[in-house]
């Protein structure tokens, strides 16, 4: 067997390991908020405080100057930062609603679209609330109605606001915990269903490669039947126990009975698979040419990294043709 192929299946569990320990580490990480209040606005501060009750998805430091905002953003200590300018309850009863909070964030910030809406999903609320009351305040309609009534209003107001009737979106991030961009790992699942595949062409190529030699002259038809069907049993096997073990190494186990199916059906499909080809293919050099293109259409057309079906309804009846399909989607 070629050693290159040796040394490939003792890495994987390896790497796979490495990248479960790394996985499991950065996923106790959270991000920061960089936040500069220029005075004690009610808006502001209550902003800020509402971002501080959220803190299991994220911490929010609050900064002495305009400068510590930019400096922590831009040095990566933060995702993102926002400068609440002064007077901002007076603006807002002014009309004077633009460039009441300036953002700033991190450079290639994965998150920072569902920070900046948490965020603005409690200034918003802090915003509408000084509109609603300062309408009412100033309204003639309302000057006769006693305290405790417009009391009541605002507390119907905050109840309205997070009750299921009114409409808001609303970001939850898993465990209460937000994963940083370095979290982001391969897919290890997908592509050792698609090296599984290209394991049978390894197979195939073996075989025709002997048989091209006069390895298997000697042998009886019926040998030589059982000697293919070994030499596309081996790689398949060996490549689906470690793609066992990397998937316990990740901790991506859907449990041990169900991976066990799952890759046994796989790996059944693929013998199968090779049967077809060892048929197909009549030449060592043919399995070279054919084996890049195999590897390119899996990528691409299987749902390795991103499932283009949605996009290209077509491709969902293309797909079908390959393999590692049915096993990436059947888990």
């Amino acid at each position: 067997m070629n050693p290159v192929f040796v040394l490939l299946l003792l890495a994987i569990p390896a790497l796979s390991l490495w990248m479960g320990q790394n996985q499991k580490m950065n996923t106790k990480a959270t991000s920061t908020v960089a936040v500069y209040r220029a005075d004690e606005d009610p808006v502001a501060a209550n902003t800020v405080e509402q971002l501080k009750l959220q803190g299991e998805d994220f911490i929010v430091v609050e900064c002495a100057s305009q400068e510590e905002v930019k400096h922590m953003v831009s040095c990566k200590e933060a995702e993102c930062g926002y400068i609440f300018q002064e007077d901002i309850t007076r603006k807002i009863e002014e009309g004077a609603y633009s460039k009441l909070v300036k953002g700033y964030r991190r450079e290639s910030s994965v998150f920072y679209q569902v920070l900046n809406e948490k965020v603005f999903a409690a200034f918003f609320h802090e915003f509408s609330e000084v509109i609603m009351m300062h309408y009412v305040e100033g309204n003639e309609k309302f000057q006769v109605l006693p305290q405790e009534v417009l009391e009541g209003l605002k507390k119907g107001y905050e109840e309205e606001f997070s009750a299921d009737t009114t409409f808001h979106v609303e970001y939850s991030l898993l465990s209460g915990e937000v994963i940083e961009e370095e979290v982001m790992t391969l897919p290890v699942r997908n592509l050792l269903a698609v090296l599984m595949f290209l394991g049978v062409f390894l197979g195939i190529y073996d075989y025709r490669k002997g048989e091209e030699n006069g390895t298997f002259g000697t042998m009886s038809p019926s040998m030589t039947r059982m000697v293919a069907s070994m030499y596309l049993c081996i790689p398949i096997l060996l490549l689906g126990v470690d793609t066992f073990f990397s998937i316990l190494a990740l901790g991506e186990s859907e449990g041990i009975l169900q991976e066990l199916l799952a890759l046994g059906l796989y790996m059944v499909e693929l013998w199968i698979v090779g049967c077809v080809g060892l048929l197909l293919i009549r030449r060592s050099t043919t399995v070279l040419s054919i084996l890049p293109l195999a590897a390119f259409a899996c990528l691409i057309l299987c749902p390795v990294f991103v499932d283009l079906s949605s996009y290209i309804r077509v491709l969902g009846l293309v797909r079908k043709f390959l393999p590692p399909t049915w096993y990436i989607l059947g888990l």
